[in-house]
């Protein structure tokens, strides 16, 4: 993969969507890996993948959507390679509880104010 450096327009934006979903990175992370440590690589991983596609969001509104997408798809390839070494998971545990992943309380409601937001938005 060939990396091209971001112009500053580029680095400013990815700056700022950085700092208003990174909660909302983390959250998702947590959600597909039930492990802070984990999430918080697959979190990193979807970062570099905003950073080397972002001219491919042309409307920020719509980051919130894209960057669940990008962090679902990084947690899914974070654990292909390493199916075959898995071991089985006992299925009869009926914890649902989310996992903690370090968010801080601040990047959680920012997070989740910035989705309120959009969903308003898209209800009006």
């Amino acid at each position: 993969m060939t990396i091209t450096p971001l112009s500053q327009e580029q680095a400013a934006r990815l700056d700022r969507l950085y700092r208003n979903y990174h909660g909302l990175v983390l959250a998702v992370a947590g959600e597909y890996t039930r492990d802070a440590e984990t999430a918080r690589d697959v979190a990193q991983e979807t970062w570099i993948r905003v950073a080397t596609s972002l001219r491919r969001l042309r409307d920020d509104h719509a980051a919130a959507m894209w960057l669940r997408l990008l962090t679902r798809r990084a947690a899914a390839d974070w654990y292909r390679p390493r199916r075959a070494h898995e071991h089985p998971i006992n299925l009869t545990d009926d914890s649902d509880a989310p996992v903690a992943v370090g968010v801080s309380a601040e990047d959680e409601v920012l997070a989740w104010d910035t989705v309120r937001e959009r969903v308003l938005k898209e209800a009006a």
